[in-house]
């Protein structure tokens, strides 16, 4: 199956963290994409009540899992677009692992998440779809990991890496920190990320301050992937940047 994480041609619809900056926009307008904004989680902390990655899961072309919660928000705004807006089962927690059931990511023939915990209406489809789940302890799995192609990913989390790269996939290890995330020690490259094409992946901010900003860049050119950053400031994490072909 695609990839729902990756367009299949340049995006046209954005999905962004309600806390986005002007800058950050001003940006993606400024590449053709209309902008939703999220709306924040009453059910999770403060510091990612605003992460679309933490109440929203793309499952096949132009179809979203939704926490119930904020079912009614997305489904307003986004199914007059096109795309198809389905009620999750699960209702989130503030406490980890309570708040995780949605952040979970496809790579390849395989799904990335914290057993037990993930939402039911995606693991299900993913198991009819004949799509291997793996397991992991890291239960913020989207957040950490920054999806480049179908065969290739970054991430700062060790456990993650050493799962993914023992099923043939081309993991760059980095180091974790250097990425701002208000309220916690660090975010994550994942949640600072997301693609607006097959050919292009964008960064919330610069790179400059990371310690592996070279090995970074470099690992997503050599795979004729172009970068862009939506802004001057440091990378921070806002959640994923989900983007829609319509």
């Amino acid at each position: 199956m695609d990839n729902p994480f990756i367009p299949k041609d340049k995006a046209s619809l954005a999905i962004i963290s309600g806390m986005a900056s002007d800058e950050i926009v001003y940006n993606l307008h400024k590449k053709n994409l209309i902008v939703i904004k999220s709306i924040g989680l009453e059910e999770v902390g403060p510091e990612i009540a605003y992460h679309p990655d933490m109440a929203i899961h793309p499952i096949g072309e132009n179809t979203l899992v939704v926490a119930p919660s904020v079912f009614d928000y997305y489904k307003t705004r986004l199914v007059p677009y096109g795309i198809k807006v389905i009620k999750g089962k699960s209702k989130l927690g503030k406490e980890y692992p309570n708040d995780i059931a949605y952040n979970t990511i496809l790579i390849g023939n395989h799904y990335v998440h914290k057993k037990t915990y993930t939402e039911k209406t995606i693991e299900e489809f993913y198991k009819q779809s004949n799509i291997s789940l793996v397991g992991v302890k890291q239960g913020y799995a989207k957040c950490s990991i920054s999806l480049v192609d179908e065969k290739s990913a970054i991430t700062g989390d060790l456990g993650i890496a050493k799962k993914l790269r023992a099923l043939n996939y081309d993991i760059l290890l980095i180091k974790s920190g250097k990425i701002n995330l208000p309220g916690y020690p660090y975010g994550f490259i994942g949640g600072s990320s997301g693609h607006i094409s097959p050919k292009e992946i964008v960064f919330t901010g610069s790179l400059d301050k990371h310690p592996n900003k070279g090995e970074i860049e470099s690992f997503i050119r050599a795979r004729g992937i172009g970068i862009s950053y939506l802004s001057k400031e440091s990378i921070i994490d806002l959640g994923t940047i989900f983007t829609f072909n319509i």
